[in-house]
């Protein structure tokens, strides 16, 4: 918990229930990882890489996504699924 991963290359790593709380993830790539079940709250994901991490069941509370802003666009019809793999659940 509290560990600096800063720019660390962790793609395809399998992190499911690893305590990552607190951590520094800024400007890691986390591409293709497995983050299911893993405590990432309070975590400092700004500028990490997340194309197809698993975050099912992932404790995202309080986790910073934030920065520079980002450059990949989120068509309308994948914001569902987005919203889906933060854990949020849309009703209609």
């Amino acid at each position: 918990s509290g560990a600096n991963l800063s720019g660390a290359d962790l793609s395809g790593a399998n992190l499911s229930g690893a305590n990552l709380s607190g951590a520094y993830l800024s400007g890691a790539d986390l591409s293709e990882a497995d983050l299911s079940g893993a405590d990432l709250s309070g975590a400092n994901l700004s500028g990490a890489t997340l194309y197809g991490a698993t975050l099912y069941g992932a404790d995202l509370y309080n986790a910073k996504f934030y920065g520079k802003g980002g450059t990949i666009k989120l068509k309308k019809n994948q914001v569902e699924y987005f919203l889906n793999a933060l854990g949020f659940q849309i009703e209609n």
